[in-house]
């Protein structure tokens, strides 16, 4: 087996990586919106905690409302306001499923208290669009 691949929304230690001094703990943050038609959400933000940095590992969305959901572009910021990338992206290069979100390689650490920002746009036409965009990744806590 290669040492070097492992499961990046595995806790580090199931991969034989030691994180002395730190802690990770399975969180993530849920970002609701409802679009409506065509409209276009931007600067918006999720706020971290502040008990703990949030190690972001991957993204995955829900439409809650299943009868009326379409289509919509997304765009995700680092902690330092850059894109991760150059366009939106659809919404279908991202997950429905919960349990296996799109990893995000490498892990992208946002500082507690910090925010997690990203652009959202409607293109569906279809009101209204009703939708959960979960950050899963994990707190990440120091140990003294």
């Amino acid at each position: 087996m290669n040492p070097n691949i492992h499961n990046p929304l595995a806790p580090p230690a199931v991969a034989g990586i030691a994180n002395p001094g730190e802690s990770d703990l399975s969180f993530t943050y849920v970002y609701d919106v409802t679009l409506t038609a065509l409209q276009i959400l931007q600067g918006q933000q999720v706020n971290i905690d502040s008990d703990a940095d949030f190690v972001l590992r991957g993204i995955s969305y829900v439409q809650v409302s299943v009868a009326t959901g379409g289509a919509f572009l997304l765009k995700i910021y680092d902690y330092q306001d850059f894109a991760l990338s150059n366009g939106m992206l659809y919404s279908s290069n991202y997950s429905t499923d919960p349990s296996a979100p799109t990893v995000i390689l490498p892990e992208l650490v946002y500082p507690a208290g910090g925010k997690i920002k990203l652009d959202i746009i409607d293109v569906s036409n279809l009101p209204p669009n009703v939708l959960q965009i979960q950050f899963v990744g994990v707190k990440r806590f120091k140990l003294r």
